[in-house]
């Protein structure tokens, strides 16, 4: 896997935002996956993502968020949804017209808050097709997948504060909020005790009050996003049976009203939140390459 980085000025956000590409070597090309990483994490938290899909050809492309990782902004500071969603329709448009190995499948790996955003943002695409009177696009990506999906951002959080989420957002959309997810409930720690390498540094438990609210708000419907995935697209939702942050249920009841023929439910015992980053997740690692395979 060779990896190129650069940093590019968002033309639809006017923000410094860090893209990596990570390119295989030596496979025939597949096509290319998204990444979408969670809120409070970065691309290099996602290293073993990439290498699954390198492996099988594709070429995967991603972009640290505002306030995450290498890209500008306070941090956790977003300016809403919208602002990701502007900024992966720009990742979108770079494969189309400059991606080093054009064409293939186009596909989405989405984590968390990455799926949460990306759920919406489907769903927000399909109600425009249909004020439109057009049929909804269900080829923008030829398989989906969901890992350990944000579902219920309400769920962990002060009742307080939630409830009074729309106001923040409205009169003080810059106060910083602590998100309350530490490392030990995202994973379990490894054995030598190391709990990060380098890459999976810079990692914060932070957001702004603007997102935060829209997180209170899109979240009031995210089973209605179950629309917006139906044939042809494939999907797999990969879910940790001990994940606390997103728990199973949110999940498995999403699932179940998702119309697409080819899904598939992964609960995976004995993982927590982050599954790719558990010390034991071999099974996991079978059972995702297996699916995958199937795609190629």
């Amino acid at each position: 896997m060779h990896l190129q980085g650069e940093t590019y000025r968002s033309p639809s956000t006017n923000r410094e935002i860090h893209r990596q590409v990570f390119l295989p070597e030596g496979k025939s090309h597949a096509g290319h996956v998204v990444l979408l990483h969670g809120l409070g994490d970065h691309l290099g938290c996602h290293l073993r993502a990439a290498e699954l899909f390198c492996d099988r050809g594709y070429v995967a492309v991603g972009f640290d968020w505002p306030g995450h990782g290498r890209s500008e902004g306070r941090r956790g500071h977003i300016n809403g949804l919208k602002e990701i969603f502007a900024l992966l329709e720009e990742t979108l448009s770079w494969i189309e017209s400059e991606s080093p190995k054009p064409g293939g499948t186009t596909a989405v790996y989405a984590h968390s808050t990455g799926a949460f955003v990306l759920l919406n943002y489907l769903l927000h695409r399909h109600r425009e097709s249909s004020q439109q009177g057009q049929v909804a696009d269900s080829t923008l990506f030829d398989w989906i997948w969901l890992s350990s999906p944000l579902l219920r951002p309400d769920h962990g959080q002060n009742p307080l504060l939630v409830f009074a989420g729309r106001w923040l957002a409205a009169l003080v959309p810059s106060l910083t909020l602590d998100t309350k997810i530490r490392p030990d409930r995202c994973r379990h720690p490894r054995p030598d005790g190391v709990s990060a390498s380098r890459e999976m540094d810079g990692c914060h438990h932070w957001v702004n009050a603007a997102f935060g609210g829209d997180l209170v708000t899109y979240g009031r419907g995210i089973n209605r996003t179950a629309k917006a995935i139906v044939p042809p697209t494939s999907l797999l939702l990969t879910q940790g049976e001990d994940d606390g942050v997103c728990p199973p249920e949110f999940s498995r009841a999403l699932f179940e009203e998702i119309e697409a023929e080819a899904k598939q439910y992964l609960l995976l015992p004995g993982l927590r939140h982050e599954i790719l980053r558990e010390p034991d997740n071999d099974d996991a690692i079978a059972a995702i390459s297996a699916w995958l395979d199937e795609r190629s």
